[in-house]
């Protein structure tokens, strides 16, 4: 993208928009890499002393995952919500599904499907600043 839309000021003066380039994905990358180390690690630790997946561990881990998202920057923090609220959506239905708390029906993934769609939505006539043009 830089090399479409910022590409006079490259050719410029490419220090500023450089530094600013590399140091967006320095935080990316904290966040991507601490998400993965913190879900692995209090999962590990969980299962170690329960002994067993319990739900309360996966919950515990969703929760401290949750807090590496405090990397990045607070304008992309809503952007990375919402491409995640769909798939949590998704997940949890279908572990309902396998623990046989709901029962599958042909049209729960059209429940999800809404259900997101309405989380997006919302944000659209709420906050539409937190959309980006290209979603």
């Amino acid at each position: 993208p830089i090399l479409l839309f910022k590409r006079k000021g490259l050719f410029k003066n490419p220090y500023p928009i450089l530094s600013k380039l590399f140091k967006d994905i320095l935080k990316s990358c904290l966040f991507i890499s601490s998400l993965q180390t913190v879900f692995a690690s209090v999962l590990v630790l969980c299962n170690e002393i329960f002994g067993v997946d319990h739900p309360v561990s996966v919950l515990a881990t969703g929760f401290l995952c949750g807090l590496s998202i405090l990397w990045e920057k607070k304008s992309r923090r809503s952007e990375l919500m919402l491409y995640c609220a769909p798939r949590v959506c998704e997940i949890v239905s279908e572990y309902s599904q396998t623990r046989q708390y709901i029962i599958g029906s042909p049209y729960w993934l059209i429940v999800c499907f809404s259900i997101a769609s309405g989380i997006l939505m919302y944000f659209y006539r709420a906050q539409p600043k937190s959309l980006k043009t290209t979603i």
